[in-house]
Parts: C-alpha cells; sequence; structure tokens
C-alpha cells in the first residue's frame, strides 16, 4: 500500500510541476498597402481608407502582404515587392522604422503607437498607384508552459 501511495505522489508532483500560465504578448502588426485613385478596398481595411481618404486622393485600398514581430521590436520583416523593413524599440519607448527596397533607403523613421491606434507610413510608387504601410500594436494572450521550481 505505501509502494501505491508513493507512485501516486510521485505521478502528482510530476503533473504539478509544469503549469499551464496565460499572459500577454504585444505584437506589431505591419500591412502592406496599395493605394489607388479609384477602386475597391479589401474588406478589413475600411478603417484604413477612410484615414487615407481624408489626407490623400485615393479611393482604393488593397492588402498586399501582412506580416508580424513581438514588442519590444528588434526585427527585419521583408514584404512583397522587395520591400524590406527594420524595427527597433528605442529606451524612450517609440519604435525606430527603416523601410528599403532593393537595399536602397527610402525612409528612417521614429514613430509612437499608442493602443491600438494605426499608423501610417509612406507613400512609396508602384506604377499607377502608392504603397503605404500601417502598423498597429496588438495584444494576445500566450499559453505557455512553466516549469514551478522544486
Amino acid at each position: 500500500m505505501n509502494r501505491h501511495f508513493l507512485m501516486a505522489m510521485i505521478a502528482t508532483f510530476a503533473m504539478l510541476s509544469f503549469t499551464m500560465t496565460a499572459h500577454a504578448a504585444e505584437l506589431l502588426n505591419v500591412q502592406q498597402i496599395e493605394l489607388t485613385k479609384k477602386g475597391e478596398v479589401t474588406p478589413g481595411l475600411e478603417e484604413i481608407a477612410a484615414i487615407i481618404r481624408r489626407s490623400l486622393p485615393y479611393e482604393g485600398c488593397k492588402l498586399i502582404d501582412q506580416q508580424s514581430c513581438r514588442l519590444p521590436a528588434n526585427a527585419t520583416l521583408n514584404f512583397k515587392g522587395d520591400y524590406q523593413l527594420v524595427f527597433k524599440t528605442l529606451e524612450d519607448g517609440k519604435i525606430s522604422v527603416t523601410i528599403q527596397r532593393k537595399k536602397k533607403l527610402l525612409l528612417s523613421i521614429s514613430i509612437t503607437i499608442d493602443g491600438t491606434e494605426p499608423v501610417v507610413v509612406g507613400g512609396f510608387n508602384s506604377g499607377n498607384s502608392k504603397r503605404v504601410f500601417v502598423m498597429r500594436k496588438t495584444v494576445v494572450e500566450e499559453q505557455k508552459k512553466l516549469k514551478e521550481p522544486k
């Protein structure tokens, strides 16, 4: 009987040594968007299209590519059309954004992202359209196994 009790205690200890914990992870979501004088708006980009229409003479808003990286940022993301964006979180909390195309520097800027409000950067020529990058912070819940101390 002691042997069964001991085995049950070992099994219980083993199960308790790993627990599932949830914690929030912040992501920087980046969308590459094509702006056109006329045209449709990709579903989900209505908010961005409204922002663009208030300040630029473009009606169409098409999603070309989308990627994300963890915050604080220290990442390089490659987008369609040979665009490369380099992100680095600075000491003051701002995010340094460097945009290159075919290894040519197009823009280097520091941005602040408040809450989940989008930040639109760019306006690069692409034929009869313009390319912009929309950045916003999102929070996702992650499940992570942690080993508890013995």
